[in-house]
């Protein structure tokens, strides 16, 4: 197997002299940017941007504000819901007894349509549909609709 690293000696050196320079050019910068008092200097832009960022005002901070003083975020102590007990059904009565004086029985007509053949033989549920569009009044057809609407804008 080839090894992909230079074994050359010639050129372990080449890389050695590189990495050298290298760390010598960064601390050349770095020895020629630094003040008198030992820290580095920085340029006039940099203190302003840093001015500005610590003199804006935080977003979490605006938002403790606004909160009311008696409020306090919840800790790790919340009521776990528990599956296995029974739901309470008196809130949801009232929404069945709506829903039970909406509802109807079909009829036996309406049944032996829907339970006779396939809809893709034009039967059943498809035969049920057509006649109810067939049946249907004029004013709940959809372009009637829309006609009755343009009539009462003009």
């Amino acid at each position: 197997m080839a090894r992909n690293y230079p074994a050359n000696t010639q050129i372990q050196k080449f890389l050695e002299e590189s990495y050298n320079k290298e760390r010598d050019t960064r601390l050349q910068w770095f020895y020629k940017l630094k003040d008198s008092n030992g820290q580095l200097a920085t340029s006039k832009q940099s203190e302003v941007a840093r001015r500005k960022i610590q003199n804006a005002p935080k977003p979490a901070e605006d938002i403790f504000k606004k909160l009311p003083e008696d409020y306090a975020p919840p800790k790790f102590n919340k009521v776990k819901s528990d599956f296995n007990a029974f739901p309470d059904l008196s809130k949801a009565e009232g929404k069945l007894q709506q829903l039970v004086a909406e509802m109807r029985p079909a009829s036996a007509g309406t049944k032996e349509k829907l339970y006779d053949g396939f809809t893709k033989e034009g039967k059943g549920r498809y035969q049920r549909l057509r006649l109810e569009a067939l049946n249907m009044s004029p004013t709940k057809t959809p372009l009637n609709r829309y006609r009755s609407l343009n009539s009462i804008r003009e």
